[in-house]
């Protein structure tokens, strides 16, 4: 792929931005040829969104050849080829400056998120136009590259929101609303929202607070409105709040998305990779500060409050020490954990038991 250098020398920008002359590794090391310069490359600059016409001229070795403003000798079914330049490089996860769970069983415990934009490498960070100096920025963002253990970049100029989706843990195996997401696992989605980043500070914060609410009772109904959600009381749409807003007493998995901006015909035809950044997931949880609710109010019915199954009567410790000692062959009826069951239960609904099964007698559900 030609991204805009010469064709025969090595990429002078690359070896230094990338450190190349230091590198160790003899195969991946590489010098700069000082002795040549680029020709005809000044003021030429690849940029998203733009077409280009490209045409091919084959010129001597001696430096002979036609001219750029001669005209063809030789008529040609394509002379010229043409290129509708455009961005196909996914935007990477945002950098989200809180300290994630590392155990699967740990939750995210802060009320508040912050993250930057994604990182935009070389040379495609050349072809976005919004960083007059990138050659000298990515330079001098070597340094911390290292130190930080993370490729060298500069926040993606092309980013302007991010997108919170907010699952809600149902039971296990229960994936009647597992619709509209990628998920493989029992969560059901509850919104999605999006929240932008600072217009203008390619490295400004994004700062994001979480607000959790009791709410007893969610609806599924793909909506925006906390309302109809049954998150809070009344009409409120969660795309005019600064925060997110999450039900308490249930495992939340949220999921942060960067999402470029629209442009016309500047991004992939027929794609959509590029408009969607990759996903960063992680848990939370708090607990409610009010449980009255929980429980919905029953007709006055006959139920099943508790059962309390106590040891059975040991007889053999009752025994006379003679019956110890005697062989007795025969058998000790002792009811079984299911009949005992069955005969508290039956003081009140009429069932009795089959096996380990309790079903209810003839005539009776």
């Amino acid at each position: 792929h030609w991204i805009g250098k010469s064709l025969v020398l090595p990429d002078k920008d690359a070896i230094e931005i990338f450190k190349k002359e230091e590198n160790v590794d003899p195969v991946k090391k590489a010098k700069k040829f000082d002795l040549y310069d680029e020709a005809g490359l000044e003021g030429m600059q690849l940029l998203y969104g733009n077409k280009y016409d490209f045409r091919v001229r084959l010129a001597d070795v001696s430096g002979g050849g036609p001219e750029l403003i001669d005209n063809r000798k030789y008529a040609a079914p394509s002379p010229e080829g043409f290129c509708d330049f455009r961005r196909t490089v996914q935007p990477q996860a945002v950098r989200l400056l809180n300290e994630l769970p590392e155990k699967d069983d740990e939750y995210f415990t802060e009320d508040t998120l912050t993250m930057k934009r994604p990182l935009l490498g070389y040379p495609s960070v050349l072809f976005t136009g919004d960083y007059p100096n990138a050659i000298a920025d990515l330079i001098a963002d070597t340094a911390n590259a290292i130190m930080e253990k993370r490729p060298v970049g500069l926040p993606d100029p092309n980013v302007e929101m991010v997108e919170v989706l907010v699952e809600v843990k149902a039971l296990e195996m229960d994936m009647l609303l597992r619709y509209d997401t990628d998920s493989h696992e029992s969560y059901a989605k509850l919104y999605i929202t999006k929240r932008p980043f600072p217009p203008g500070d390619f490295n400004g914060d994004c700062v994001i607070p979480i607000t959790y609410v009791d709410a007893p009772g969610l609806s599924f109904t793909d909506s925006q409105d906390l309302g109809t959600l049954g998150l809070v009381e009344g009409g409120d749409n969660i795309d005019d709040h600064a925060d997110i807003v999450l039900p308490t007493s249930r495992d939340i998995r949220i999921t942060l998305r960067p999402v470029v901006g629209n442009k016309a015909e500047y991004y992939a035809k027929n794609s959509n990779l590029p408009r969607k950044g990759k996903p960063i997931s992680f848990r939370t949880r708090k607990a409610s500060t009010d449980e009255t609710k929980l429980l919905k109010e029953l007709p006055d019915v006959d139920s099943i409050r508790g059962i309390w199954l106590q040891p059975d009567t040991d007889t053999y410790l009752k025994a006379t020490l003679t019956e110890i000692f005697v062989e007795n062959n025969s058998p000790v009826h002792t009811s079984s954990m299911m009949e005992r069951l069955a005969d508290a239960i039956d003081k009140t609904i009429e069932v009795e038991a089959k096996g380990m099964s309790l079903v209810g007698k003839q005539g009776c559900r």
